[in-house]
């Protein structure tokens, strides 16, 4: 990886999602996929889907105004136009793929394999984008009538 820093959308791979993700036609459906993609891995989660999941968390937080202290100007203009109040059932799938990152994920092993020090920060970053996640919810689903 050519780029790589704690925060949500500080790797190559959480960047290039975000592009695909901006030229999405529907990209509330790229962010739960990515969810989805984290919940439903059987074993370990790959790299990819890890970085990913936390990128689409870290969106939702940020549309339902809890950005984190660094957000990249793209990311943050895209956030902008963009807005959204994740109801709690959207909140809940983003804190448990995000917990799963945190826990089961070989993007958790690659922050066990550097220098001293920068696991904690990473976790630190995760902590608080599952702290601002949860000051995110706005309740449940909207009902549709027949």
């Amino acid at each position: 990886m050519a780029w790589w820093g704690a925060s949500s959308f500080e790797n190559d791979i959480a960047v290039e999602w975000f592009f695909l993700l901006e030229e999405a036609v529907d990209p509330g459906a790229v962010i739960a996929a990515a969810l989805d993609d984290a919940l439903s891995e059987s074993d370990h989660i790959d790299l990819s889907v890890a970085c990913e999941a936390i990128a689409a968390a870290e969106l939702s937080a940020s549309c339902a105004g809890q950005p984190p202290e660094r957000l990249p100007d793209p990311v943050h203009r895209w956030v902008g136009t963009h807005p959204h109040a994740p109801h709690g059932v959207e909140i809940a799938l983003a804190i448990e793929a995000v917990t799963r990152v945190r826990t089961e994920s070989r993007l958790r092993d690659q922050w066990d394999e550097p220098a001293e020090g920068a696991d904690d920060e990473w976790l630190g970053q995760v902590d608080d984008l599952i702290a601002r996640l949860g000051r995110s919810g706005t309740g449940d689903p909207a009902t549709l009538s027949p």
